[in-house]
């Protein structure tokens, strides 16, 4: 790390056995040759924490890093495992940046985006998907896969997309709303207008309107 000099890092905080927080310290640098360049990361240890708010954690890992002769200004990076301190941050990218348009969208992500259930759901959503997708594309670019095996995986890719159009959805709804509760955001679709579906065709002009409610209008499209 001191040789690369700038790197980022990661905390993430868990209860052990006895639920006592545990946080533990990644970090992410270039490790230089004479040739190329790679990226590694270094798992530095645990630390127990008593409260897990974005300045607690920082202050203990400042500590931490200090120790290890580690300049906390080549940071160019930082990560956290709590939706709170995400948005904690964003705020004071906002307030103090010296750049203005980026402290009016690390404000506007806060106010909005983070403050939106429909936008945590999404997010949730995404990873899943995206997930296993990155998954199967990695297998399918290794350099002993065959055509036969190729196939087979895109078959399970498939089955796995049907499965999820039917029950993602709600798994994705009860995450969403763990990480809502963390966060305190209220976990409720918001009412916006009357969502109306178009008729079909074996339906009469005197059939009853179809609306759906928010969180129905945002499963189907």
């Amino acid at each position: 790390m001191k040789e690369a000099k700038y790197y980022s890092i990661t905390l993430d905080c868990t209860p052990d056995s006895t639920q006592q927080e545990q946080m533990t310290i990644i970090v992410r640098y270039l490790k230089l040759s004479y040739n190329y360049v790679t990226i590694e990361e270094s798992f530095l240890g645990f630390l127990n924490v008593d409260d897990t708010s974005g300045k607690v954690l920082f202050d203990i890992t400042l500590e931490e890093l200090m120790s290890l002769g580690i300049q906390i200004d080549d940071m160019r990076g930082q990560g956290y495992d709590n939706g709170a301190n995400v948005k904690e941050a964003l705020f004071q990218v906002g307030e103090k940046d010296n750049d203005a348009a980026l402290a009016s969208e690390a404000t506007s992500i806060a106010e909005k985006e983070l403050s939106d259930f429909e936008f945590l759901v999404s997010i949730v959503v995404w990873y899943e998907v995206l997930n296993h997708v990155n998954i199967v594309s990695k297998k399918l670019q290794s350099k002993d896969m065959h055509l036969d095996n190729d196939i087979i995986e895109i078959n399970k890719l498939i089955g796995y997309f049907k499965d999820y159009r039917e029950t993602g959805f709600s798994k994705a709804i009860v995450e969403a709303k763990e990480i809502a509760i963390e966060m305190g955001i209220d976990p409720i679709f918001p009412q916006k207008r009357l969502i109306e579906r178009k008729k079909r065709f074996d339906e009469s002009s005197s059939s009853e309107k179809v609306s759906f409610t928010p969180k129905e209008n945002f499963r189907v499209n």
